[in-house]
């Protein structure tokens, strides 16, 4: 309990259980049926039908069906049956609905009294009278001796225009105005004058006529961005800003390299790991110091195991990088699900001592298909489904092989791993490969002996591999990633990782995918919708060390920087990593997976889904109709149901509705989640639309979103 105390309230993830029986979720009696669900949208959708069935019956009958001619009764003595009498008893704002629409007063008396005060059967004879005639309605004028014309209702526009269009069809009527099949007649109603409108002879003989009245709606009040906010958008966008994944096997070396890393970058002073090495030594970690940068929560340090995503930001000379270390141990894979979703570039970290190398790439027999996989293969093909587009791999512990440095072990890593690399959907030219030693600092960087571990064979050493390897080091590597590219013109999709109450307002911890976000800005929170206001944005920033060796330059004009800077705390940018401060919600309303967003561009939340998966190479039971699988998408694992198997595709011909999925398949399924996500197609936003199925504690497949069908 004191240990768990003292965890940092960033970690969630220690509440989530990851060695719980699959089946309690997935064959739960309670859980609902899909039939059920289906006879129930069919029989709303057949009501919804009927209804508009009777709808518009009713509307035919009443503009198509010719009225019979009105039969006046003859009164006893004393009944009033001059015109004069009758229109006293006339409905007067039946007569004002007319004069409205365009028509003399006169005119719609005598088409009431003709209908008997049927209006839609009086407009109907107005509509198909040879001679229409029009009167100028003024807002404050009589037309006529008892009728005023009423004003319409004020809106934000000047102008309201009535559009009275007849014909079959709205696309018929234009095409054959020349023919006299259609006539229009538009009245306008100004403020400063008033205009009479022209009325067009209409056919006696059209039998299928219909009426289409249209008014223009009030100018939609748009608020424009101004110039100043897209240009420092652009500008805070031109500097290239980079998340990380740090994929491998457990023990392969990975929170050392990252704590290297930065000590070599100068983003954490040397004094610091004095302090480190003498606390682990306490504890017989000596070695572990340079991990202990990265993993900062004492459980970790105690078990020397990385149990999730430590978040660390360096600055290279061309990106902004944000670090993501990944745990390796396959118990905590679902953590190295959410840093990969996160993340634009991956480096993978392979062990190049005896014996380590081939356990982390454990391959199933090739005859049975069943074995153990190891890590680095599972976490190479779920950073390429993650959308991890490029990747560095760094063939790291070198220095440990019999010969030290050898030249043949790096070469045959190389050439083991790039194949499935390859094979996995990586492009050849976007991976590449670098010899390091993360416990030496051997090809990291610059040469500087103050801010390495001491090692007295450093110096012999690097001769050993300046023999045979010239190329860059491993942060000359990192700096020439190919920068991301940034979608700010699309809706705003910012992804919550985590949430925190902390002081006035709720902090949402997380990433922005696409679009922009400013302070003031009213957002949506979804999947449950309520609005807040985000009072403060905050990035991270590197921490520079004064004896860095490494100068990153700087603009000449320091008045822009500084106006940079000073917008940078105003808004987040698509690939910007921020901590958002929403003020107007309860903490509750917000959890990991939530999604920020405008609310006239709201997210779509779907249950059912189409999508297109690969299923792993190593599976060792096939998947059929009605499996339960967890999918894991960004921050979010939820329990799913594959409902339908659509289609295999080979590399000969497609299989429609394949009664199983083998392992190495592509495959077109439906998929339903048991509660709402937010879903899109992958299209139009990626992030939303990737996910991973896994089941029984291994992956499965890794899939993106066609289509989003309820």
């Amino acid at each position: 309990p004191g240990l768990l105390a003292s965890m940092s309230r960033h970690r969630n993830f220690r509440s989530r259980q990851y060695s719980y029986d699959y089946d309690d979720d997935y064959y739960d009696d309670d859980y609902y049926d899909e039939q059920e669900e289906d006879e129930y949208y069919a029989e709303q959708e057949r009501l919804r039908a009927e209804r508009a069935r009777e709808e518009a019956s009713t509307n035919m009958l009443a503009f198509h069906t010719p009225a019979p001619e009105p039969t006046i009764p003859k009164g006893p003595p004393g009944f009033a049956s001059s015109k004069q009498q009758q229109q006293r008893k006339m409905n007067e704002g039946d007569v004002v609905t007319l004069v409205n629409m365009g028509f003399a007063p006169a005119q719609c008396r005598e088409a009431l009294l003709k209908y008997d005060h049927h209006v839609e059967r009086a407009l109907n004879f107005l509509l198909t009278n040879n001679s229409i005639t029009t009167c100028t309605v003024d807002n404050s004028v009589s037309c006529n001796d008892n009728v005023v014309a009423q004003k319409p209702p004020t809106s934000s526009t000047k102008q309201v225009s009535v559009s009275i269009s007849i014909g079959s069809s709205s696309s018929s009527s234009a095409n054959n105005k020349s023919k006299g099949e259609a006539a229009a007649v538009s009245m306008s109603m100004m403020d400063s004058s008033n205009k009479a409108a022209a009325a067009n002879k209409l056919n006696d003989k059209e039998r299928h006529a219909s009426v289409e009245i249209s008014m223009a709606k009030p100018q939609a009040v748009t608020i424009k961005a101004d110039k100043r906010t897209y240009s420092n958008a652009k500008t805070l966008t031109a500097r290239s800003r980079l998340s990380m994944v740090v994929l491998g096997h457990v023990d392969a070396g990975k929170s050392t390299l990252m704590g290297q890393l930065l000590l070599q970058l100068g983003h954490v002073e040397k004094r610091v790991i004095s302090k480190y090495q003498k606390q682990a030594a306490e504890i017989g970690k000596s070695s572990f110091a340079l991990a202990w940068v990265m993993d900062t929560d004492e459980s970790e340090r105690e078990r020397g195991v990385t149990m999730e995503v430590g978040t660390r930001l360096a600055k290279t000379k061309n990106h902004d990088v944000v670090i993501l270390d990944a745990p390796g141990h396959k118990d905590f894979i679902p953590a190295m699900i959410h840093g990969a979703a996160c993340a634009d570039v991956g480096l993978l970290v392979v062990s190049a001592a005896s014996g380590e190398f081939e356990s982390g790439f454990d391959a199933p027999d090739k005859h049975t298909g069943h074995g153990k996989v190891g890590q680095t293969r599972e976490h190479i093909v779920l950073s390429r489904g993650l959308g991890v587009t490029q990747l560095l791999v760094a063939i790291n512990k070198l220095d440990s092989t019999e010969p030290a440095w050898s030249q043949s072990r790096f070469q045959h890593i190389k050439g083991t791993i790039l194949p499935f690399v390859l094979k996995s959907g990586f492009n050849a030219k976007r991976v590449r490969f670098v010899p390091v030693s993360g416990l030496t600092g051997e090809n990291m960087g610059k040469v500087d002996s103050t801010r390495t571990s001491t090692n007295n064979n450093k110096s012999s050493a690097g001769t050993e591999l300046q023999k045979w390897y010239s190329g860059p080091t491993l942060i000359d590597a990192i700096d020439n990633f190919t920068p991301a590219q940034r979608h700010v013109e699309k809706p705003l999709r910012f992804i919550v990782v985590d949430v925190f109450s902390e002081g006035k307002g709720v902090t949402a911890c997380g990433r922005v995918t696409q679009g922009t976000l400013r302070v003031g800005e009213s957002v949506a929170v979804f999947p449950l919708g309520d609005v807040a206001t985000v009072s403060r944005i905050e990035h991270g920033s590197a921490y520079s060390a004064s004896a860095s060796p490494y100068s990153f330059g700087g603009s000449s004009n320091n008045n822009s920087c500084d106006e940079v800077e000073e917008d940078r705390s105003k808004i987040a940018v698509a690939g910007d990593s921020a901590d958002v401060v929403l003020s107007g919600i309860d903490v509750a309303r917000v959890s990991p997976g939530s999604v920020l967003c405008h609310e006239s561009d709201a997210v779509p939340i779907k249950k059912k889904i189409r999508a297109k998966i690969l299923v792993m190479e190593n599976l060792s039971v096939p998947i059929i109709r009605g499996a339960q699988v967890l999918l894991h998408m960004h921050s979010v694992d939820v329990p799913a149901s594959i409902t339908k198997l659509i289609s295999r595709e080979n590399s000969k011909t497609p299989h429609v509705k394949p009664r199983v999925l083998s392992g190495g398949a592509n495959a077109m399924v439906e998929i339903t989640v048991s509660e709402r996500l937010c879903l899109e197609e992958y299209s139009e936003c990626r992030a939303l639309g990737r996910f991973v199925l896994r089941r029984g504690g291994e992956t499965i497949a890794v899939g993106v979103v066609e289509e989003l069908l309820r």
